[in-house]
């Protein structure tokens, strides 16, 4: 018996220590790639977006999109959708309806800011690395981000970042309810001139589309 307790106690130590090292290396390979995005002024990056519908394994749409950030400000064009913000308001432009929604921007808006995507680590979840995967004759580091907020629709985050040049390439997005959200960066190019009136609505870049104000009035 007295066998058997020193032998879990070693293993317990054992694990501990693995867990603790998973911690570091994901710190480490995550702290390189913040430092490495922070020195960009922008990035302008296309990708390709995939959604797996949970229960119906035959269900995968497929889309293209481009992802443009400058500091706190984003614009997202995708193939059904455009969604504008410079930091305060939100603009989301449904192509079929011809109609644009109007929000006040706050980071309850959406789950995942897309200004931050390369920095989310640092504050709000707990991280660590799961290995290499070779890819495309790349090396691939995973690193898996859980949300501290239970109350995100979201349960976990893979990041798939390039181990020769610190750039995420891939990253799946795992809901409770069982659908999984893949993004994957297919080129980027950073220090791209935006101008900031790039990141609000012009009426003249959408004639006719309906404006649908969904901020609260002003007593």
């Amino acid at each position: 018996m007295k066998r058997i307790l020193i032998t879990l106690f070693i293993l317990s130590i054992s694990i501990f220590e693995m867990q603790a090292q998973d911690i570091a290396k994901a710190k480490e390979i995550l702290n390189k790639v913040s430092a490495k995005y922070k020195k960009f002024n922008t990035i302008k990056a296309d990708f390709k977006y995939t959604l797996e519908i949970a229960g119906d394994k035959k269900f995968k749409e497929t889309q293209k999109g481009t992802l443009y950030l400058k500091k706190k400000e984003f614009k997202l064009e995708m193939t059904d959708q455009v969604v504008i913000c410079d930091s305060k308001t939100l603009w989301t432009y449904i192509k079929d309806g011809k109609e644009v929604q109007i929000n006040n921007y706050t980071t309850k808006v959406m789950d995942v800011n897309p200004t931050e995507i390369f920095t989310m680590y640092e504050k709000g979840y707990l991280y660590g690395y799961t290995g290499e995967e070779a890819d495309k004759k790349r090396t691939l580091q995973v690193i898996e981000l859980t949300p501290e907020d239970k109350k995100q629709s979201f349960f976990k985050v893979k990041l798939y970042i390039n181990k020769a040049n610190d750039e995420i390439v891939r990253s799946k997005i795992y809901e409770k309810n069982g659908n999984i959200y893949t993004y994957e960066i297919n080129s980027m190019a950073p220090n791209t001139k935006m101008d900031d009136s790039f990141f609000s609505w012009d009426d003249k870049m959408y004639p006719g589309v309906k404006k649908v104000d969904l901020r609260p009035k002003k007593k």
